[in-house]
Order: C-alpha cells, then sequence, then structure tokens
C-alpha cells in the first residue's frame, strides 16, 4: 500500500479514527486530571579548586573531574540520611533517592540538585538539604584524601518552591493521547478495511449471514475442459438442499443473487440444471432488464402471456425471461398476481426457481417470498462480499425471510458437516 492508499483508508474509515482519537484524548485527559501534581525545585551547586602551585588550567581539569563524580555522590546513604532526619521524612533512603536527581551539566562546573513532590515547599527543601548535605560530605572525602580542601563546592542558587506543577502537564497529556489515537485509529481502519477487502471463508459467509453453506458452484464456462466437475458440484448443492428441507426438493425456490453478477447468474443458471435430474421438469425464471421482444415475466404478471404458452410440455431446463418489465401491473397488483402465477407454475412443473433482488423488476424478493418453500442465497466468493452478504442477511429479515441456506459461486468448498450447523426454519409457504 502507498500513501495513496492509506488516505483512501482514512477517508472510509474516518468515522472510526475520530472516534479512536477522541476517546484516546479524553482518556488521556481523565489520567491527567486525576494523577497528582508533581512539582520540582532545583538547587544549583558551583564547583571550584584552589592550589598555590597548579596552573589555572590544572584547576579547571581537577574541578571538571569532581564535578562528574558528585551525581553518583548524591545518592549515596551519607549525603541522604541526613537530609531524611533533618527534615523527618517517612520514607526509605531508596524513596527519599527516587525524588531526587542530581546532574553535572556537559563540560560544566555546576551540579543541578533536582528534587520532585507533591508539595512544592517540600521539593524546595529537599533539594536544598540534598546540596547542602553533598557539600559537607563532599568536603569531608576531600579533607580524608589529604587534599586540603583544594576543591570545594559553594551554593550558587538555592531553590525555591515552584509555582507550577512539572507533571503531569495536560496538554502534553492531551497531545499524546491524540496521537495514540490517531495510531490505533489508523490501525483499526487498516485491520477493518484488509478484512473487508479479503476473501471471506466458507465459515466466515455462515456467521454472517446465519445459515450454513450447502456447497459451491463454479459457472460453466469455468469448467469447459473439466469433464464432469459441473455434475459434482451440482450435486453437492443439491444434496444440500434436500438436507436442510428434509429430503424434499423445494416446488417453487427463491434464490437471490448477492451481488447480482453474471458469474452468479451462470451459477443459478447450473444449479437449476442440477435440479432435472431424474425426469424433472424445471422452470427457471430470471428477472432483470428482459426484452421486449420476448414474452417472459412481465406478461404472465399482466395476464397476456399464458404460463402454459411459456413452459414446454418436456422435462428439463425452461429459462422464462423478465419480458419487457414495463408491462408488467402496478406494484398493488403485483401483489396478487404474483401467487396466481406461482399457484399455475407449481402445476405445471416440478420446480420453480425464481432469481430476485431486493430491487429486481418486475418481481422483487418480498413479493417472491410471498409463495415459495426455500430461499437461497447464492454469494459471488470474492473480496469485499461479506458487507454484501450481510445487507442481503438484513434486507430478507426485514421482510421475515430466513435462506435455507448459502451457495457459493467460484469458491470450492467442503459442506460442513450439518450437526455443526445450527438448526435453520425454512420460509413459511404463502398465503395467497
Amino acid at each position: 500500500m502507498d500513501i495513496a492508499d492509506y488516505l483512501q483508508v482514512f477517508r472510509r474509515y474516518w468515522k472510526t479514527v475520530t472516534i479512536t482519537t477522541v476517546a484516546a484524548a479524553l482518556i488521556a485527559l481523565a489520567v491527567g486530571s486525576v494523577l497528582p501534581s508533581q512539582y520540582r525545585a532545583t538547587a544549583l551547586l558551583y564547583v571550584s579548586a584552589q592550589s598555590k602551585t597548579a596552573t589555572l588550567f590544572e584547576l579547571s581539569q581537577v574541578s571538571l573531574q569532581r564535578a562528574a563524580s558528585y551525581p553518583e555522590l548524591a545518592s549515596s546513604p551519607a549525603v541522604l540520611e541526613p537530609v531524611r532526619e533533618i527534615l523527618g521524612l517517612p520514607l526509605t533512603l531508596d524513596q527519599l533517592a527516587a525524588k531526587v536527581k542530581v546532574s553535572n551539566p556537559t563540560g560544566t562546573l555546576f551540579v543541578a540538585v533536582d528534587a520532585t513532590d507533591s508539595d512544592p515547599k517540600l521539593a524546595a527543601a529537599i533539594a536544598n538539604e540534598v546540596a547542602r548535605s553533598l557539600t559537607v560530605e563532599a568536603r569531608s572525602l576531600e579533607s580524608a584524601a589529604g587534599s586540603q580542601g583544594t576543591v570545594s563546592l559553594t551554593t550558587a542558587t538555592n531553590a525555591v518552591a515552584p509555582g507550577n506543577p512539572d507533571a503531569p502537564v495536560k496538554a502534553l497529556a492531551l497531545g499524546l493521547g491524540i496521537l495514540i489515537g490517531l495510531f490505533v485509529g489508523g490501525v483499526i481502519a487498516i485491520l477493518l478495511d484488509r478484512r473487508r477487502t479479503q476473501t471471506p471463508t466458507p465459515a466466515a459467509i455462515e456467521t454472517i449471514s446465519g445459515v450454513p453453506v450447502l456447497g459451491s458452484i463454479e459457472p460453466s464456462r469455468r469448467w469447459a475442459s473439466r469433464g464432469n466437475a459441473p455434475v459434482q458440484a451440482q450435486r453437492e448443492v443439491v444434496l444440500g438442499l434436500l438436507q436442510e428441507t428434509n429430503g424434499e426438493i423445494p416446488g417453487v425456490l427463491l434464490v437471490v443473487p448477492v451481488p447480482d453478477t453474471a458469474a452468479v447468474r451462470r451459477g443459478i443458471h447450473d444449479l437449476a440444471a442440477g435440479l432435472t435430474g431424474a425426469g424433472r421438469r424445471v422452470v427457471l425464471l430470471q428477472g432483470g432488464a428482459g426484452r421486449k421482444d420476448r414474452p417472459g415475466i412481465s406478461e404472465l404478471l399482466a395476464g397476456t402471456a399464458d404460463a402454459t404458452g411459456l413452459v414446454p410440455a418436456d422435462a428439463g431446463l425452461h429459462v422464462v425471461g423478465a419480458g419487457d418489465p414495463d408491462a408488467a401491473p402496478a406494484r398493488k397488483g403485483l401483489v396478487t398476481r404474483t401467487g396466481t402465477v406461482l399457484r399455475q407454475l407449481r402445476k405445471l412443473t416440478d420446480v420453480t426457481v425464481i432469481v430476485a433482488t431486493e430491487t429486481s423488476r418486475p418481481v422483487d424478493t418480498s413479493l417472491a417470498a410471498r409463495g415459495v418453500d426455500a430461499v437461497l442465497l447464492f454469494v459471488d466468493a470474492r473480496p469485499g462480499v461479506a458487507d454484501q452478504v450481510r445487507q442481503a442477511a438484513a434486507e430478507l429479515a426485514v421482510h421475515q425471510i430466513v435462506p435455507v441456506g448459502v451457495v457459493l459461486v467460484g469458491q470450492a468448498t467442503a459442506r460442513p458437516a450439518r450437526q455443526q450447523v445450527e438448526p435453520v426454519g425454512v420460509v413459511l409457504e404463502g398465503t395467497t
């Protein structure tokens, strides 16, 4: 992915990124408000050396060497114990040492004594006492070493009680929270986008749709040179359908393409062809654009064409197109006519397969489902189809339509064992 791809992902999931960023910023502010304020006070010491025989350069080098060693000396019990006793601090030496930081800025003769505490006055007192105790201990060590006090520490600046806390800084906490929120939101957006663009597994399709995967069919064009592979796929799906419908092929079967692509249409055609076994007479009603010069579903619904004239009497698969969608009756008339046409087809055929979507003409899923025995989802197993499956299942649920299963197109899969799939109800037959 390049920068443009990441920007596109952020635009697609900008709500997720925004919510995550705001949440992280609020949490950072809350944490910054809850944590006790810490104040830092600083006392500054100056290191100097004196000698009647040494040159100025030699004195400066000695002073620099001593200055570099004092930070480590400041954390010793010899320095901290007097501080604890004088101030009466109820702290261990380790706890006191955690409040004190002594440093020697590189290349200088200064020793900075920093002390932090929730009480600004106590912070200043600790810094000043540590500086005083360090001065005394340094003088004692110089005397013991026989250097006759050539190196000494003097107070350059006493610590004063600070007016503003050193930590936590709310502005810094807010900025850090925003950065963390942007990072986390960006990671979530990328993961969601990858999940969206991945080809879902059969198990994922089952979880999303709430119904079992019955099998898979690759459209016949892909099987042109593979012998009887389409027949095997058809048998697998038909077997799965029989298992979900108590061993009976539905007299009227509604198939919902997700999405309505050419590959899915070919797969539905192959399934309908697979239902023609044992001399069955199968009719495939294909809604869609239709052709005005060829009577089809629209003319059946309008009553200008008769089912016996459109459906041959011989066994096998017979396809009836949409016809002229403009010739179909108005929506109110479609409700009655759809039930009438389906009852006629039940008498003329062994199986009627209807292909419909939420918006297909002249018959959509809400109309077709009124008189069917079962509903199938035909899913094109490709990247990004998971959201479309979720939407299709939600649309069917609005009309109280429960599919019996899913058929995948373009993805080979073994049908899961029946006992691993929760029972799924069959759509009730229509009352019209």
